[in-house]
């Protein structure tokens, strides 16, 4: 979300675009369903300012279970998507001090913004959402996930 908002806004700055499981904000927004808001309830969830840090704990806790064999991970394929020290560099990184609720606070701000309940980023809103109207002319690749939990594939269709 981040980036499309960066190369929307300032397109002198940004040469391409690489976007990693992120649907354009138009087309998330135009394309929201009973659906997906049943996939995204996470984010809700985040608002809470102590829920999401126990979500994150726990997903990070189960992630570990066992003998740090990985072992959270139940099913099968997406544990083979994985390997050991790969996990283990973002179970680390989740660790540090600082780093669940800074990730976690990306939602909290993007949930916020989208409702438009931070009255002082009204005129910011505007124009994020006036720059989302540009067309890029600039090389964009979107990566996403045939069958990811969170994001529906008709997000990414005419992103």
């Amino acid at each position: 979300n981040v980036a499309w908002h960066v190369a929307h806004r300032y397109p002198d700055f940004v040469e391409r675009l690489l976007v990693m499981c992120c649907p354009h904000p138009r087309a998330f927004r135009a394309k929201m369903t009973w659906q997906q808001l049943s996939k995204s309830w996470y984010m809700f969830g985040f608002q809470l300012p102590w829920l999401g840090e126990i979500l994150m704990s726990n997903a990070v806790g189960t992630i570990i279970a066992g003998d740090g064999k990985f072992d959270g991970i139940q099913d099968p394929e997406k544990r083979a998507q994985f390997r050991a020290k790969d996990l283990r560099f973002f179970v680390d990184a989740f660790r540090r001090p600082g780093v669940p609720t800074a990730s976690i606070n990306y939602y909290r701000a993007a949930m916020r913004n989208q409702m438009g309940l931070s009255v002082k980023l009204v005129g910011a809103l505007r124009e994020m959402r006036h720059a989302l109207r540009k067309k890029l002319y600039i090389p964009v690749t979107l990566l996403a996930a045939e069958r990811d939990s969170a994001l529906s594939k008709e997000l990414f269709t005419d992103t």
